[in-house]
């Protein structure tokens, strides 16, 4: 049997007050709800928050408002940032899920202690259905093509309707994606995280002016809509059957590709190039139906936001492994380092040879020691 502690029965004391206080329940289905008896501590991927399951274990049927379940946000230490985040996670969440994007209800929010309660989606991930379906041959492929296909259609909706009356002041870490940004967060993060921590190696002269180049045409993409940066299949719940998009406090206002770049070049999946050129011109039909698009445009910009992302991903990977020592993330460092080295071998990034060499040598030392 789970033993709930001290500071998590105070959680599901401040969680369970907050939700009588949203009426959401009868006060006896709270209690019942919130009971120690039904809550479940879960483990998250790279976050330092802590995060409950609560269920009575009575079926919920269809319909949404009768709660049986749902799931405690807390932080993991109380201080200015994990109060601002817990911040975003209630304001983006409550504006995306007014504007019928595909996230999970937002219940309640304790701003003192930064706790937040939303709907509990179940277990199933997008990760764990590409995984099962992987297996299946060319017909598990389709069907794994059919659900990207849906998601994507989506996530089209996430950031064209959810970036229409977006407050930027929502935003913990900034309002906006951009070149610096991009510099200090993504090709910095693979320098620093990568290619010094993990590796040991020097500075490598000439590459923070590259950096700057990419960011500089990365950020020539419109940058209105809603971004929410870490759109990959351990983000993405499956209720139902159908995609619900989580973990969006970081989210700001940016350009359209990124999320799409980040879904489709996920490690955790690793869809081929293929598959992710025909899943690029189907988010491109579902973006238009819902505003003109100019899908040359977009491609071109879409090219260097998924090398954006690319390093990005290294970067966070190198870091969660060898920092906060989540061995976990281990095995994707050198998949994420071969999907870089194999984008940079594209013509258009032909002007990056530094970036390139870097990458090739980085993907040669980390074989030798992972």
């Amino acid at each position: 049997m789970q033993v709930i502690s001290a500071i998590d029965t105070k959680i599901l004391q401040t969680a369970a007050q907050q939700f009588s206080k949203a009426k959401l329940l009868p006060q006896s289905a709270v209690t019942r709800l919130f009971s120690p008896d039904n809550c479940t501590l879960l483990i998250p991927d790279g976050s330092t928050r802590r995060f409950f399951r609560v269920a009575t274990g009575e079926p919920a049927g269809t319909d949404r408002s009768r709660v049986t379940s749902a799931v405690i946000v807390a932080p993991g230490k109380i201080d200015g940032e994990s109060l601002a985040e817990a911040e975003s996670t209630w304001r983006i969440g409550r504006h995306l899920g007014q504007r019928g994007a595909a996230v999970p209800q937002s219940y309640c929010w304790d701003r003192q202690s930064g706790i937040v309660v939303v709907e509990d989606l179940g277990q199933t991930r997008l990760y764990d259905f590409a995984r099962r379906k992987d297996g299946e041959g060319a017909a598990g492929q389709e069907e794994l093509i059919a659900k990207y296909e849906q998601v994507l259609e989506q996530l089209a909706r996430l950031q064209i309707i959810g970036g229409r009356g977006f407050d930027s002041n929502w935003c913990w870490q900034g309002g906006k994606y951009d070149a610096d940004l991009m510099i200090e967060k993504e090709s910095g993060y693979f320098y620093r995280a990568c290619w010094q921590d993990l590796l040991g190696n020097g500075k490598v002269c000439g590459i923070d002016l590259e950096f700057r180049e990419i960011a500089r045409r990365a950020s020539q993409a419109p940058g209105h809509y809603f971004l929410h940066r870490d759109c990959q299949s351990r983000n993405i719940m499956l209720k139902n059957g159908d995609p619900v998009f989580i973990d969006f406090q970081g989210g700001r206002l940016g350009p359209l590709g990124y999320d799409v770049a980040s879904l489709l070049i996920d490690p955790y999946c690793r869809l081929s190039p293929e598959i992710e050129q025909r899943l690029v011109e189907r988010y491109c039909f579902f973006a238009g139906l819902l505003e003109p698009m100019d899908d040359s445009q977009f491609l071109g910009h879409y090219q260097y936001l998924a090398l954006q992302r690319n390093m990005q991903i290294v970067g966070a990977f190198s870091f969660l492994y060898s920092k906060r020592r989540k061995p976990f993330f281990k095995e994707f460092i050198l998949p994420s380092l071969a999907m870089l080295a194999t984008r940079l071998e594209e013509s258009c990034f032909a002007d990056f040879p530094i970036l390139k060499k870097t990458t090739d040598t980085a993907l040669q030392q980390a074989r030798k020691i992972i």
